[in-house]
């Protein structure tokens, strides 16, 4: 029978199946308060503008599958724009797809943020069936 001391305490002297956790890291404060490089948003609609074109240019509306598509188009655009390296920003994409009847709509969003850091893109898609709206916010940590 073996006993593991974990942590250096009693029991087991330093036989056999010790177990030794690594020191624990110890990270300062940057107290960094701007970014080295702001959120591009030009760059950003280009790559929801990109997604939303390629992956809907031939899609049909369909109710069933517009929730599925809706995630897998944001987790698309997420990762493209993670891409462009944003160190110290959190990214939040939200894509809306809707059938297209000759109706109208307003999708507006709200959120408390830093002007000076934080902001936003987005971009719309529209074929004979559907229409789909993509939206970025990238928000600094401060």
């Amino acid at each position: 029978e073996k006993h593991a001391d974990i942590g250096g305490g009693a029991g087991g002297g330093g036989q056999g199946g010790d177990i030794r956790m690594p020191p624990a890291k110890l990270f300062e404060n940057t107290y960094k308060m701007s970014p080295d490089a702001k959120f591009n948003a030009r760059a950003v609609q280009q790559i929801i503008t990109e997604v939303l074109e390629s992956k809907l240019e031939n899609e049909a509306y369909d109710p069933a599958q517009s929730k599925q598509l809706s995630k897998t188009l944001s987790t698309i655009i997420q990762s493209r724009v993670k891409e462009l390296n944003f160190s110290r920003y959190k990214i939040v994409t939200i894509v809306n797809i809707g059938e297209k009847k000759n109706q109208g709509i307003r999708i507006a969003s709200r959120c408390l943020w830093n002007t000076d850091t934080d902001s936003s893109a987005s971009a719309e898609f529209k074929n004979s069936s559907l229409f789909a709206v993509g939206m970025v916010f990238g928000l600094y940590y401060e």
